[in-house]
């Protein structure tokens, strides 16, 4: 009878000793909240993602779009659909629902990528001083000299840099001057742009990407203005068009530029395609 006290007791301590260290754990993650903020947080961003196909794991092989393959252009079109990258007619800028790619399964350097390439084109839609489709950046380049701002030239940089018949930088800057002096300083109106095109080639101008199929479509830096009140031009070296987020890669040679900027379809003004 002694034995079997003793093991009984033996028995109720040891559960008694799971119960409270349970309880003890318990309490202390309802302490600092931890479980609780991350299982609202998790619930939150799957809930998202079940609406999209996150099944496969994204990622690119540089920061630098020189180095990209298809394979990297695509991660990054469906990357940013997955994010949920959308312009906001009242920030005038591209908003990001997903704050980072965990639940949405791209890594983070893709996660940065987009992001910062996004981040680069909403410097242009928020600048300050715009006049005519001119942009002034936010953002000062270190090489400035001087504390006015960069010379408005992102037009004439795109026509010398356009894949077919470009002029030189110095000729177009010269026509620029005789047909819209102080475009220097004020930029030069969206609608002008396609006639300083055609002093050099023919070109056929649309309004989105109708001029090619879906997929992925290497171009030769067609000249492109956003239709955003703060217009910027650029030259479209990629595009990667789809049903749900078609994006226009884009080489930016301006004076503010920062490096390469990304467009949706839905904020594409003009885009001169070579005839």
């Amino acid at each position: 009878m002694k034995m079997k006290g003793l093991f009984k007791t033996i028995w109720v301590a040891a559960v008694a000793f799971v119960i409270m260290t349970a309880t003890s754990c318990s309490s202390d993650t309802d302490y600092f909240g931890l479980d609780d903020v991350n299982e609202t947080y998790n619930a939150e961003r799957t809930t998202r993602a079940s609406f999209i196909d996150c099944s496969e794991y994204l990622t690119i092989s540089s920061f630098d779009t020189k180095d990209w393959s298809d394979e990297d252009f695509n991660a990054f079109s469906i990357a940013s659909y997955r994010i949920g990258v959308n312009f906001s007619k009242t920030k005038n800028m591209y908003v990001f629902e997903e704050p980072n790619g965990k639940y949405i399964n791209i890594s983070d350097s893709l996660y940065n990528c987009v992001i910062e390439m996004y981040e680069r084109t909403n410097s242009f839609f928020n600048s300050s001083n715009n006049l005519n489709g001119a942009m002034v950046s936010r953002m000062k380049s270190s090489a400035m000299e001087s504390s006015s701002g960069n010379e408005q030239d992102c037009v004439p940089a795109a026509i010398c840099h356009m894949g077919v018949c470009a002029p030189s930088e110095t000729e177009i800057k010269e026509v620029c001057d005789t047909l819209f002096p102080g475009w220097r300083t004020l930029g030069i109106d969206k609608e002008k742009v396609e006639g300083l095109i055609r002093r050099y080639t023919a070109v056929r101008r649309y309004y989105d990407m109708s001029f090619c199929t879906s997929g992925k479509h290497q171009l030769p830096n067609y000249v492109i203005t956003t239709n955003i009140k703060q217009a910027h031009t650029a030259n479209a070296f990629f595009a990667k068009k789809n049903g749900f987020n078609s994006v226009i890669f884009c080489h930016d040679y301006s004076s503010s530029s920062q490096g390469d900027i990304v467009v949706n379809e839905l904020e594409l003004f003009s885009i001169y395609v070579f005839e």
